[in-house]
């Protein structure tokens, strides 16, 4: 039986999807609760940007969500699938995942720092980034399905990638844009979040995240309070 460990936090979109695929896929694995690290000599041999997720199989590693996806469903066949044999719609399926971490999260997490540094959006950031999430949300609504999973009738590697992050954002981008913010005005984004937050596999992810960032804020102000 192959050793699977997966480095990272719970507090990560990409830690998650990779933690769903490895669910979804019935694999079994450890988790090796890990911040990223760009000085921790150790780390950035498994991981030479030092960030999270990491993947380890019988001692060897593999960085970044999406190339640990690709050779989990290669390394094991016998798995369920998360990508079909069509060419096309394999295609289409990261697709689906690049509109999404290209250009929704980088977008995102430049709105994202500024909550983090107890600061309030800059508003040409704002200026610059809306534009864009619109036209990715355009984008979403033109290559996806939600038929009831987003890229089709069967769960995906663009699920993995979807359910975490648009979960993560829709919080975000409220606290900017209000409740009818560029993903929300997607016809299907409420009801497709809906459907995969009543199977478990699914909700488990979100409601770890929503615990470790609880989690979080509570140490980070105990921290703030403590005299120097």
């Amino acid at each position: 039986m192959k050793e699977i460990k997966l480095y990272g936090s719970p507090i990560s979109n990409y830690f998650n999807k990779v933690k769903l695929a490895l669910n979804l896929k019935k694999l079994n694995f450890t988790i090796v609760r890990f911040a990223p690290s760009e000085n921790d000599a150790e780390y950035l041999q498994k991981n030479p940007m030092g960030f999270i997720p990491t993947i380890e199989v019988d001692g060897k590693f593999i960085a970044e969500s999406q190339p640990i996806l690709e050779f989990l469903e290669v390394y094991f066949p016998e798995a369920p699938r998360l990508m079909p044999e069509d060419p096309f719609e394999a295609a289409r399926i990261r697709q689906i995942i690049n509109y999404i971490e290209v250009y929704l999260d980088q977008n995102g997490r430049r709105i994202a720092r500024y909550f983090f540094e107890g600061k309030k959006p800059d508003k040409g950031v704002i200026k610059e980034v809306e534009p864009v999430l619109k036209r990715t949300r355009r984008a979403l609504e033109i290559a996806c399905r939600f038929n009831p999973y987003i890229a089709g009738t069967n769960v995906s590697m663009a699920d993995c990638s979807a359910y975490p992050s648009f979960h993560a954002f829709d919080r975000l981008l409220a606290r900017v844009f209000g409740p009818q913010h560029p993903l929300f005005e997607m016809p299907q984004f409420e009801n497709y979040l809906s459907f995969l937050d009543n199977q478990e596999i699914f909700k488990e992810i979100e409601d770890t995240r929503l615990k470790t960032k609880k989690l979080l804020e509570r140490a980070n102000l105990i921290a703030k309070k403590r005299p120097v």
